[in-house]
């Protein structure tokens, strides 16, 4: 089944509006023009054994994080950080002290989020982030969520809420004490003998979807909103933008009659549609992004960067020194989408 039953879509409702209304509590100024943030989620960081899924990706995030240090953007990290469902805090935070010295740096600078997810959530506990994470990022606040007042020219376009995703669901937020205790003891043995990395866009597609489709519905139910999320480790960027955008430029070539620019902007509209087929549902506004994640087993990472008003969908690679852009739009145009309430979310098959 891919839709949401009512019940998993009426959990997941309440969760997210527990985490915006935590959120209204550290509502951040996003200036169009001056402001830059990249945002990343879900690195699930070990202690580099080979139940350990952010060692493949140390290397482009470490590529990534000195790219934004000097490009002068702000980082966003939307939980699942570590991983600690499956290790201790010790040996996590010394295995990747080099990383932690990165994002100190963002920290110095006043230009470090830090969110909780289900698989960190200790870190909602003050206590626990002074004893351990505080010695590495000193005066760091791990919350369930922010909110991004996104403005032009000094008047308010929208919202953005960013946070984990996973509120709401049972084996992530309300079972998680049982959970870890199995991922612990039982995944964790299980993948350090076979060395498996289930992380992909290929797996749970069922159960993706039928997620990805209660957060959309969600953020489409409250005007103004733009949902930013990660947790299904499955990068969201509303594929419609992109196809209205290059039907437009099929449509101009082929006034134009130039057969080459035809033929390309078909090839363009083609792949784009199969992008959607992949994400498994149909928006009918773009109210909910997704960052992906940063552990996917070919060592890639993706993320979501906020610059000079405009949105982009990012990845990174181990071969590469700077961000290939996937997808992007103007955050104006966004916002004027989702000025209103839309439509459920309509699932596709598949």
């Amino acid at each position: 089944m891919t839709e949401p039953s009512r019940g998993y879509q009426r959990r997941i409702s309440y969760g997210l509006e527990r985490a915006l209304q935590s959120a209204r509590r550290s509502t951040l100024r996003l200036d169009d023009a001056a402001t830059r943030w990249v945002i990343f989620s879900d690195h699930h960081r070990g202690e580099r054994d080979p139940s350990d899924d952010f060692a493949h990706a140390e290397q482009a995030y470490h590529a990534a994080l000195g790219y934004y240090l000097e490009a002068g953007y702000k980082l966003a990290l939307l939980g699942d950080v570590e991983e600690f469902w499956e290790n201790r805090f010790e040996p996590v935070l010394k295995t990747y002290h080099a990383t932690y010295e990165l994002e100190r740096v963002f920290h110095t600078r006043g230009g470090l989020l830090r969110v909780w997810g289900n698989h960190d959530d200790e870190w909602r506990h003050p206590s626990q982030v002074d004893k351990y994470l505080g010695p590495l990022l000193p005066g760091i606040r791990v919350e369930e969520s922010f909110l991004l007042d996104a403005q032009s020219h000094g008047e308010t376009m929208g919202q953005i809420l960013l946070t984990h995703g996973h509120q709401g669901a049972l084996a992530a937020d309300t079972l998680s004490g049982l959970t870890r205790i199995l991922d612990r003891y039982i995944w964790r043995p299980l993948q350090r003998l076979t060395h498996f990395n289930p992380n992909t866009p290929a797996t749970s597609l069922a159960l993706r979807r039928r997620h990805g489709i209660a957060l959309y519905n969600w953020a489409v139910s409250k005007p103004g909103l733009v949902l930013i999320a990660g947790h299904t480790h499955h990068p969201i960027f509303d594929p419609g933008l992109q196809v209205e955008e290059q039907l437009r430029a099929l449509d101009a070539a082929r006034q134009a009659g130039d057969p080459g620019l035809i033929a390309r902007a078909r090839a363009q509209v083609e792949h784009l549609k199969v992008l959607e087929n992949r994400q498994g549902f149909r928006m009918s506004q773009p109210s909910y992004f997704n960052t992906g994640c940063c552990c996917f087993a070919d060592g890639d990472i993706t993320g979501i960067e906020l610059e000079g008003g405009i949105i982009k969908l990012v990845r990174w690679t181990k071969k590469t020194f700077q961000p290939e852009v996937l997808a992007r739009a103007d955050l104006q145009l966004i916002f004027e989408r989702v000025a209103s309430t839309g439509l459920e979310a309509a699932p596709l098959p598949g």
